[in-house]
């Protein structure tokens, strides 16, 4: 017979391994997403549908074109498995250089990029080109 102390160090060894052997907690992954941007869009309505499959998630969506700054999208509420619509808006100075770009015969290519975040910090990031037109 096995004296009390081997009997308490096996139980707390045993339980130290069925610990380490747990699998990761699902929120700690990187969030899942799937992300849909035409390849050739408007100028006037550029837009992004994205939809997040992992709770309490915020999405940001921002881009440029010529150099200029598309106003972001941000949305710290989302709803799981919901596509959400994030529409992407020039100033009207950037819209006038796009324009006139495409005026001119130029080939416009805006980038976008998504970014999902989980509470824990964790991100998944997509970053597309788009083929602007007028």
């Amino acid at each position: 017979m096995r004296s009390p102390k081997v009997h308490h160090a096996l139980i707390g060894a045993v339980a130290v391994c069925a610990v380490l052997a747990l699998p990761a907690v699902a929120s700690a992954a990187r969030p899942g997403m799937t992300v849909k941007i035409p390849a050739r869009q408007d100028v006037d309505n550029v837009y992004v549908l994205a939809a997040i499959h992992q709770k309490h998630c915020s999405l940001q969506v921002s881009g440029s074109v010529l150099g200029h700054r598309f106003k972001g999208f941000r949305d710290s509420s989302v709803t799981i498995h919901l596509t959400n619509q994030a529409r992407l808006r020039l100033s009207a100075s950037a819209k006038r250089a796009v324009k006139r770009a495409l005026k001119k015969g130029r080939t416009v290519r805006a980038k976008i990029t998504v970014v999902a975040r989980n509470r824990s910090g964790e991100r998944n990031t997509v970053t597309r080109s788009v083929k602007l037109r007028s």
